[in-house]
């Protein structure tokens, strides 16, 4: 007699999507949102399989086979992991673990290391396979920051980052929240009080006294801002990555819905439409716009290409990689930040789609810490700029990937804002004039070419896209919309 016993359910806790547990795993990865979680007790059952099978979850673990006239394929347990540690097969032990928890190899390989009674010792870095197809290559090797001039260079401590991504946006969530109501929302209540109060409010606080609202750089002009809170047309639940097509039209992608809408060159709403697999799409924070109107969209080992009305063009995969983060040349060549063999990558595509420059770990140019993964921007001459997740230091290659230079780092803490340091980059961009604009947390701050830093603009922004005219667009933090800003070139 079958078992028509449905199969027990769990929410993700990141982003709340029913998921189907694995049987005998103690977490698995979430298929939406890609984050690893941990299975509650509860729903760690006996699943029924084809022909009446069943098989008993706490002997170990499986991955269901695509044809199910196929037995399953185990994978060893947690238990069986901790014998494998203490019997030394270190390595068959972390791939076990990393399968099991989602961890990457080194993080996994920590692990066990602690199973087996070993005192850890720091991972070294995974050998790149030979690639199939001839590449130019280039793998930098540490060698202390040039010292150039002090027009915002500056050294990086150091520090080892072991921490999960799904942690960190949990933890990034909140402290975002704390900063912006100390920096922003208490100051300005201070306007709110009576003049005479029996105390006297103390305004010579380094912290406050920092966050001052600078006057805009003389070649910067908001002229326009459209879109507000909403779910129709024209409106924004989480407008964040945005783009620019070669007509002036203006893509904005919605985080969280995966939604994204098309917009002239005044804001005037046209079109929108939704990826076809937007539940996995919808978390990405990166898209790219060519003068032709396709829009990139990174999923995992695929970057989607889309038209304006919503019809998938193609799908550039590579297996062995997860993309991150896609950018656009000045000449429509497509760059991206993938995660292979858990090491970040920078890699160039050719008209044909085939990979011609890899840039692996490129934060070891600077530093013995373990990269993460990042961000990406080139400007109009081909060059490369780079900021790690966890290192807010921003890396310079030129178009055959040597390192050029750093700008950058730490805001220090308690100060504020800081003229050419950075709390969190989000994005990397530069305008028809070659001027590097970092988008920080709170600010955008501009460079010159050669990384001098001139000036900031006011205001939390996610992401901006420039149009041939140099106009910039940015999608707002704090108003849920976006500005279109005037772009001066450089006075002569």
């Amino acid at each position: 007699m079958q078992n028509n016993t449905p199969t027990p359910t769990f929410n993700c806790p990141t982003c709340e999507a029913k998921i189907e547990p694995v049987a005998g795993m103690v977490a698995m990865k979430c298929p939406y949102c890609g984050n690893t979680i941990v299975i509650p007790e509860s729903v760690r059952t006996i699943l029924q399989y084809p022909n009446n099978a069943t098989y008993n979850a706490p002997v170990s673990s499986y991955t269901p086979s695509v044809n199910p006239s196929q037995p399953p394929e185990y994978i060893p347990s947690l238990t069986d992991v901790t014998n494998l540690a203490k019997q030394g097969k270190l390595e068959e032990a972390a791939k076990a673990y990393s399968k099991i928890t989602g961890l990457n190899a080194k993080d996994s390989m920590f692990s066990v290391q602690s199973m087996a009674g070993i005192q850890p010792q720091a991972p070294a870095p995974t050998a790149q396979a030979t690639p199939e197809v001839p590449r130019a290559r280039f793998e930098p090797q540490y060698t202390p920051p040039p010292v150039i001039n002090q027009g915002g260079y500056s050294s990086i401590p150091q520090r080892t980052v072991r921490r999960g991504r799904s942690c960190v946006s949990v933890v990034f969530q909140i402290i975002s929240v704390i900063v912006f109501i100390v920096a922003f929302i208490l100051p300005k209540l201070g306007n709110l009080l009576p003049e005479n109060l029996p105390f006297e409010i103390p305004t010579d606080i380094s912290f406050f006294s920092t966050f001052t609202e600078d006057p805009e750089p003389a070649f910067v002009k908001q002229i326009t801002s459209f879109g507000y809170k909403g779910t129709g047309p024209g409106m924004f639940e989480n407008a964040r990555a945005i783009g620019v097509d070669g007509s002036g039209n203006v893509v904005v992608a919605d985080f969280g819905t995966g939604r994204i809408q098309i917009f002239d060159a005044n804001g005037t709403y046209i079109s929108e439409f939704l990826p076809d697999d937007f539940e996995r799409t919808q978390y990405s924070s990166s898209i790219a716009v060519s003068r032709d109107g396709n829009i990139y969209i990174p999923n995992g080992t695929l970057i989607h290409v889309y038209n304006e009305n919503g019809e998938l063009l193609n799908d550039i995969s590579d297996s062995e990689r997860d993309f991150e983060y896609v950018v656009l040349g000045a000449d429509d060549v497509l760059y991206a930040v993938t995660d292979k063999d858990f090491e970040p990558t920078i890699v160039r595509f050719d008209r044909n789609g085939v990979i011609d420059l890899e840039i692996v770990n490129p934060l070891s140019n600077i530093s013995e810490d373990v990269s993460t993964n990042g961000i990406i921007g080139v400007d109009n001459f081909g060059n490369i700029y780079y900021c790690d997740a966890f290192n807010p230091v921003i890396l310079k290659f030129s178009p055959s990937g040597e390192f050029i230079g750093q700008f950058g780092g730490d805001s220090p803490a308690g100060e504020g804002y800081t003229p050419g340091k950075f709390v969190n980059p989000l994005q990397i961009e530069t305008d028809n004039q070659n001027r590097i604009y970092v988008v920080d947390f709170f600010n955008i701050q501009v460079f010159d070419t050669n990384m001098n830093y001139l000036a900031r603009i006011e205001g939390g922004y996610y992401g901006v896209a420039f149009n041939a005219q140099n106009n910039m667009y940015g999608t707002s933090t704090l108003d849920n919309n976006v500005v279109k800003f005037e772009i001066q070139p450089p006075s002569q």
